[in-house]
């Protein structure tokens, strides 16, 4: 089911064009969107774009940073010493 989700996200953040029902896909449809998203340079620019927004946020270290705090607190809740 989250084919559905991340189709709709595609779109919306201008990474790919907007999915198709499931009914209405035909094989030529679906070459012409395959087409659309692999040569499209505002596919490609969006996606830069975003790439260099993930990478600002350092976002491996936020998570290890959680991570560590979520067993932290487990061990807490649990009386773990550390």
């Amino acid at each position: 089911l989250d084919q559905f989700y991340w189709a709709h996200r595609v779109a919306q953040l201008g990474v790919g064009p907007r999915g198709l029902p499931v009914q209405l896909v035909t094989a030529d449809l679906l070459a012409d969107r395959l087409d659309d998203a692999l040569s499209n340079p505002r596919y490609r620019q969006r996606a830069s774009e975003i790439g260099r927004a993930v990478r600002a946020r350092n976002g491996a270290a936020a998570a290890v940073e959680r991570l560590e705090g979520l067993v932290a607190q487990a061990a807490g809740a649990y009386g773990v010493a550390r």
